[in-house]
């Protein structure tokens, strides 16, 4: 293959030839954007990522420190607590948002338990609900926004078509109380 030869291929094929070259430099050039216009954000991204895992790493108070932090974080966590009296309330409340939601709710099951040595009512609350993926996510951040102290247990959905949007959610999920006084 002569010189002329190539010139020929060149000039036959140079749509061909400019449409690659304009390709490879459209693609240098957003390189160089890109990278360049990212680079800062991810050196401070790492760099807040480094001060959060020093952070993570300090020493933890111990002995006496530790154990009046402890206490101070319990005394804080038994005033927040609601008398055992707001059960009732609690329930209304959710049943009320269920049915807001537009959910169909199946028995709802209470376990009570005393904890003698905390002097608190622990209430174990279990159901299963029905409605759409939608309806589901509303009423998970409603009961996540809830006056009420819900901490969740279990949660698992079921959905036996592919076609339908029919989910059935099993949830089982524990509040606190106070004893009465």
């Amino acid at each position: 293959m002569n010189r002329t030869d190539i010139l020929k291929i060149f000039h036959l094929k140079r749509i061909s030839f400019g449409i690659c070259f304009v390709l490879l430099a459209a693609n240098v050039l957003m390189y160089i954007i890109l990278v360049a216009g990212q680079g800062k954000d991810i050196d401070s991204l790492q760099e807040r990522y480094s001060k959060l895992r020093r952070l993570k790493n300090t020493p933890k108070p111990n002995g006496e420190t530790g154990y009046l932090a402890s206490r101070k974080d319990l005394e804080q966590f038994y005033d927040h607590l609601e008398p055992e009296s707001d059960f009732i309330d609690m329930v209304g409340d959710l049943k009320e948002r269920f049915t807001e939601s537009g959910l169909v709710v199946s028995k709802m099951t209470f376990k009570p338990e005393y904890l003698a040595n905390h002097s608190l009512w622990k209430y174990t609350t279990s159901c299963t609900v029905t409605g759409g993926y939608r309806q589901l996510k509303k009423i998970l951040a409603d009961i996540q926004t809830s006056p009420f102290l819900l901490c969740i247990d279990q949660l698992a959905f079921y959905n036996d078509s592919n076609e339908k949007e029919k989910v059935d959610m099993s949830i089982a999920f524990t509040t606190y109380y106070k004893e009465k006084t």
